[in-house]
């Protein structure tokens, strides 16, 4: 282990500085489980772990992110994969100490490493494991009952498929924070969502945008469950939206025809007085 300490400290090449920083990781996980778990031994067995934690979150994003950078997937994942796997070994240990809060703190992390593999996972077009990555952070977050947590995972992963233009997949995961809000029976924010997030989807990314109306008709359905008068009102503003845009559509597409051009025709599609 001595070695592998003064190769990372005199090496100028930060690739071979961090891999030996990897392997005296290794080597410090090995001698912790060497000891018992006992009273008298799991002083020197967590201060062991912490070091090849450190060490293990160091090179994870830094040593991962370098191979990623140049290429070298199958290597960042291997990297990725050290540091998730010492990290459920130091949320084990802690939870075995009673240390609930210490080790909620590596279960945290967990979800963050999951999401850069799903990453590589997403450059290597390997859907399924893609998919797992990011199943295995919505476990964690639903273990540690952070639904909220969980909501904005699957938001972040939506909008990674957007920019990626799959919108197919972005919609899948933006109904799953629907979901969530929806089984934890937090019914306003089921609504919100519904009515800022997928509504808006629908009417300005994919065609037909009647699904948006039909999403803002379901929000406006639970507002009024709740009894959210304001609520109501701001969804009944947005469904008239909806409406005012379509008939002004349907009018200037009518202009643009010239058998339709005549007032006659298009006069009927528009709209009257101060609907708002």
């Amino acid at each position: 282990m001595k070695i592998y300490q003064e190769v990372s400290n005199s090496s100028n090449n930060d690739i071979d500085r961090l891999t030996a920083r990897q392997r005296e990781a290794n080597i410090l996980k090995k001698i912790a489980q060497t000891y018992r778990h006992n009273s008298s031994e799991y002083g020197k067995k967590e201060q062991l772990l912490k070091q090849s934690l450190a060490i293990y979150q160091e090179i994870g994003d830094r040593l991962g992110l370098v191979y990623s950078l140049l290429g070298n997937l199958e290597t960042a994942l291997e990297l990725y994969n050290l540091e998730l796997e010492a990290l459920k070994k130091a949320s084990q240990f802690y939870t075995q100490l009673g240390d609930s809060e210490t080790a909620s703190i590596f279960e945290y992390r967990q979800p963050l490493v999951a999401l850069e593999m799903g990453k590589i996972y997403a450059q290597l077009e390997d859907n399924r494991n893609e998919v797992e990555a990011y199943n295995q952070a919505r476990i964690i977050y639903q273990k540690l009952q952070d639904y909220e947590g969980e909501v904005y995972f699957l938001i972040e992963i939506a909008e990674r498929y957007e920019k990626q233009e799959n919108l197919e997949r972005m919609e899948e995961f933006l109904n799953h924070a629907v979901t969530v809000y929806r089984e934890t029976g937090d019914r306003l924010q089921e609504a919100n969502f519904l009515r800022e997030r997928i509504a808006g989807f629908y009417l300005y990314r994919l065609e037909p945008s009647e699904k948006g109306l039909e999403t803002l008709n379901q929000a406006l359905k639970i507002y009024q469950e709740i009894g959210n008068q304001t609520e109501i009102a701001k969804t009944l503003y947005l469904i008239g939206f909806f409406y005012s845009s379509a008939l002004r559509r349907a009018q200037l597409e009518m202009q643009t025809e010239t058998e339709w051009q005549s007032p006659h025709y298009w006069a009927a599609f528009t709209l009257q007085g101060e609907w708002r």
